[in-house]
């Protein structure tokens, strides 16, 4: 086996053995001209520089103008926002040492927020902390009457009191998603199956049950975006989107589309 080096010590001894046949071109013609040409290119280098030298004094002598006599007025430093304090939350005692505690729903009011610690959903009330005995996973939504939405997974729950509701999945679809929480704990979400077209706009009622929210008219096919309920009202009314297109649901399940914003 030979290394690099052997390689290429015969493979320049193989070059150095071709008899090449002489060229009709002068070598030191070719030379001289190109020395020529090398002067001729330090002699334009020169003069370009000493241009660039004229105009970077002349620029000098315009940046050290006198200064206009009225120079405009810096207006004075707004003043900090007032009522708007961070207010740090207590941890759930006892805490778990190495998990983050984060904040991730709130409900209607600003009154009530959840989050996790870790794995452990956390429920705060008026400031005051709260594990939510029974759950695991994450906290997704908070209700007015401070039920909790949250998931794990594969499982959707809903904590209220103490009691958890497991959220039913939708027969032919794989994967389930909730969004959002009504005071009458009815869930907004969609059932989703192999791509994003194969979504379908559901809501659970307080009881964990699922029902499909009718498609409007006319909807079709995806054509690669989902059809989602986003958010549920106390009253039931159900905003998401079909394909792209904005979509209400009344309180009665009937859907009904929105208008986009008029182009100007």
């Amino acid at each position: 086996m030979y290394d690099n080096d052997t390689l290429g010590t015969e493979l320049r001894h193989r070059m150095l053995a071709v008899d090449v046949p002489p060229g009709g071109a002068d070598v030191h013609r070719a030379i001289a001209d190109g020395r020529h040409a090398n002067r001729r290119r330090a002699g334009l280098l020169t003069a370009a520089a000493a241009g660039v030298t004229v105009l970077a004094m002349a620029g000098a002598f315009a940046v050290l103008r006198p200064m206009p006599d009225r120079v405009p007025a810096i207006p004075p430093p707004a003043s900090p926002a007032t009522g708007c304090r961070p207010t740090p939350l207590p941890t759930p005692s006892p805490a778990r040492d190495g998990h983050p505690t984060r904040l991730s729903a709130m409900d209607p009011a600003g009154r009530i927020f959840a989050g996790n610690t870790g794995d452990q959903p956390v429920r705060w009330t008026d400031g005051e902390p709260e594990t939510l005995a029974g759950v695991r996973g994450e906290a997704v939504d908070v209700a007015a009457d401070g039920a909790v939405l949250g998931t794990d997974g594969d499982d959707l729950w809903v904590w209220r009191d103490g009691q958890v509701t497991h959220l039913e999945r939708l027969a032919g679809h794989r994967d389930a998603v909730g969004l959002a929480i009504n005071a009458k704990g009815q869930v907004a979400g969609y059932a989703a199956g192999a791509t994003l077209s194969d979504t379908v706009p559901v809501i659970w009622s307080a009881d964990g049950a699922v029902h499909r929210l009718t498609m409007p008219a006319g909807a079709g096919a995806g054509g690669g975006r989902p059809a989602m309920a986003r958010d549920i009202a106390d009253d039931g009314t159900v905003v998401g989107d079909v394909f792209g297109v904005p979509m209400r649901w009344s309180p009665a399940g009937a859907p009904g589309p929105l208008r986009g914003p008029t182009r100007t």
